[in-house]
């Protein structure tokens, strides 16, 4: 529900560098004047982190199109189309927009506890609810559990998983004969994994298995052993994911102290 939410303000956050750049004039338009300040903060919403990391070229054309964005807010200015109402809902948006990014910027005061040191003790949490098992296996997903042990009698009598999987399954796995490629069981809904686990290498399972998708027959290709990802491949992973947990967390909070009422 605020996953947009979330992504703005973890663009504001993680793209923002601090705002108080020198106030040095660096262009007039019509006598209005263009700040330093002025340009970092159009670079920033341009998606640069602030113009003193582009090189010359990229700044003299950031800085060519703030002049024409003045030049064309002096022409709104002039013809009074702030006073209009659609302007003025845009206007208003844009300003809340502002100030939400920046109560997530007072969040990330607490990115300082986002040192190596505590990464890595989440890293190890992590690691620890990985399993050390990959497995490489095919599966036929139908409707019903009927049409389920159908399969399992054609497999029965030596009817090509493939072959069938090609011909009978729903799944997105279909055109490729039903492989799911190599997975950890986490990667997989606890009823698949849990069945998968318990089969030998070449063989099928003989009772279907229900999952939200639908009724599963699966066939266990191979497995290997395979280490976890070192930490230095995940580490930003896990600093982003703790932050988006505590915008998350920061919102669940304060809707439960705010008053709200949806109109029907």
């Amino acid at each position: 529900m605020h996953s947009k939410l979330i992504i703005l303000a973890l663009c504001s956050l993680f793209c923002a560098t601090p705002l108080l750049a020198a106030d040095k004039v660096i262009a007039t338009v019509d006598g209005n004047k263009i700040t330093q300040a002025m340009l970092d903060v159009y670079a920033l919403q341009r998606g640069a982190p602030s113009s003193s990391d582009v090189d010359q070229e990229q700044r003299d054309k950031l800085l060519q199109e703030l002049i024409n964005r003045e030049i064309l807010y002096q022409k709104a200015m002039a013809g009074k189309m702030e006073k209009n109402a659609q302007v003025q809902l845009e206007l208003d948006s844009a300003r809340r927009n502002i100030l939400a990014s920046q109560v997530i910027r007072n969040l990330a005061e607490g990115d300082k506890e986002l040192t190596d040191e505590f990464l890595t003790a989440e890293y190890n949490k992590y690691i620890a609810t990985l399993s050390n098992t990959e497995f490489k296996a095919r599966h036929i997903l139908v409707d019903s559990e009927e049409g389920a042990k159908s399969i399992v009698a054609e497999l029965d009598k030596g009817t090509d998983f493939i072959k069938l999987a090609e011909e009978k399954s729903d799944g997105p796995s279909k055109s490729a004969g039903g492989d799911l490629g190599w997975f950890r069981s986490e990667q997989m809904v606890k009823p698949f994994s849990d069945a998968v686990a318990k089969l030998e290498k070449g063989k099928y399972t003989k009772t279907p298995i229900k999952t939200e998708f639908g009724w599963h027959v699966i066939l266990l290709e191979d497995t290997r052993t395979i280490s976890p990802p070192p930490f230095s491949a995940i580490k930003d992973q896990l600093a982003q994911k703790i932050r988006t947990e505590r915008i998350t967390n920061f919102l669940a909070d304060v809707r439960k102290t705010a008053k709200i009422d949806i109109a029907k």
